[in-house]
């Protein structure tokens, strides 16, 4: 029989603004059709299992996961709680769909209480968006489902392709396609863009792509492919005394090697591409776009950069700056696989692979949110540039355990815990710090 506990109808105090409360959670559940009533499984309980009962292994296996569901919920007697069996079963399509839903009821609450503009003239945009994809391999059994590419075993590949929000600091969107669709398949460039710089890899390069871009009324800055062919028009700046002038038609890779192999080159090219058809018939149209070239001395190498971000509101040293910005989805990408466990959860049912992703991207999110409101509390501006977001994720999974403790410990214990919450919390603060100041590019993100 259930035990009486008067605890477990609230949302633990050390998880409120970070997850929606416990009454969403479970109508969120109940609208997806994972539970209907609750009997031996509590969703909220899972969640928080799931987000905060890392594995003690280094491939985690699906039996912790119910061990650690167990040891959360005292609501029943152990005789009484549900069993492994039962509790694979329910790792199904209804599971995923709940997931899903929480994880975009996380963001939607991080947008709700982040700053609404980026500082200086990044007002222009009503956000920074960072696009990139990543991969993570599978059991064997799911390559029929999801089949790789490059792998030389025989193994599943799925891409999982995030859209991150520079400005509420956390995931947007998330695609999950098989490792053999195309980046820039899984962009889908819709009226969302308008009014937003969106930073992409040149995965996501197509001239297609960044007209529709154009024409919704937003931004970008992407790399250009080498096996593309833009015309050089003119040249708006030159960091070089001796540049060449434009004569006749020149491609931009033959104009950068007829040039001094040195400076800045801020130019403009002429892109082909094709529309979409109308009445069986498609048309060819250009489109005149500005490019940013950088001559890398170290590497002896040209960083080209494509953007419709006038040469008025934006000098070809910020584009660089801007496109910097990207590496912070690659930190993101490194803490969901070394951090947050993101594909070491090894299984041949798809739910469960699934179940994985959307656990790992709500920690991550999570895991931001509460970054980002520790750099906001601390008054002493000095104090603050200390806080690193590399050291902060290595912090957070080393406490995620103490998480855990003390969420069952507000649930189901009558002690208070809030003396526990605030040494917690302390300690957080002082080990996320480092001696030196943080990465400029990701210190403006979160202080703005």
């Amino acid at each position: 029989m259930p035990k009486q506990t008067r605890h477990l109808n609230k949302t633990p105090q050390v998880l409120r603004g970070e997850l929606p409360p416990r009454e969403k959670i479970l109508e969120l559940a109940r609208g997806c059709k994972f539970v209907e009533r609750l009997r031996k499984l509590d969703p909220a309980l899972l969640l928080y299992t799931l987000i905060f009962g890392v594995s003690d292994h280094k491939n985690p296996i699906f039996s912790e996961i119910h061990r650690k569901y167990k040891a959360m919920d005292d609501s029943r007697d152990e005789n009484d709680k549900i069993r492994q069996q039962s509790l694979s079963k329910r790792m199904d399509e209804t599971m995923v769909k709940f997931l899903s839903q929480v994880f975009l009821a996380c963001i939607d609450h991080i947008s709700s209480t982040c700053p609404a503009e980026l500082r200086d003239h990044y007002k222009a945009f009503k956000t920074i968006y960072i696009l990139d994809s990543t991969i993570i391999r599978l059991h064997a059994k799911l390559a029929a489902l999801y089949p790789s590419t490059r792998s030389r075993i025989a193994a599943g590949g799925m891409k999982i392709s995030l859209l991150f929000n520079a400005v509420s600091h956390g995931p947007e969107m998330i695609t999950i396609v098989s490792e053999r669709v195309h980046d820039i398949k899984a962009l889908k460039i819709g009226p969302w863009i308008k009014d937003c710089l969106i930073l992409m890899d040149l995965g996501y390069y197509s001239h297609w792509n960044l007209i529709k871009i154009i024409e919704y009324g937003g931004s970008f800055v992407i790399r250009v492919k080498k096996n593309t062919k833009p015309t050089v028009i003119s040249v708006f700046f030159s960091s070089c005394a001796d540049i060449f002038p434009v004569l006749g038609s020149i491609t931009l890779w033959e104009y950068l090697d007829s040039i001094p192999q040195k400076g800045i080159i801020d130019l403009f090219v002429q892109i082909g591409f094709k529309r979409r058809k109308y009445r069986n018939k498609q048309r060819r149209d250009a489109k005149m776009i500005r490019v940013v070239c950088f001559w890398n001395e170290e590497k002896a190498m040209w960083h080209t950069y494509m953007t419709n971000l006038s040469v008025q509101s934006f000098s070809a040293e910020e584009i660089y700056l801007l496109y910097r910005f990207r590496w912070e989805i690659e930190m993101i990408f490194k803490e969901l696989k070394s951090d947050f466990e993101l594909g070491k959860l090894r299984s041949s049912r798809d739910p469960v692979v699934l179940v994985n992703v959307y656990a790992s991207l709500i920690r991550l999110t999570i895991s931001h949110q509460l970054y980002k409101n520790m750099v906001r509390a601390e008054e002493i501006e000095s104090e603050r540039e200390k806080f690193s977001p590399k050291m902060w994720s290595t912090v957070l999974v080393e406490n995620l355990a103490v998480f855990f403790h003390l969420i069952h410990d507000e649930l189901f214990c009558s002690s208070d815990v809030q003396e526990r919450v605030e040494n917690l919390f302390r300690t957080l603060r002082y080990q996320s710090k480092r001696i030196g100041p943080t990465d400029s590019t990701r210190s403006i993100i979160v202080s703005s």
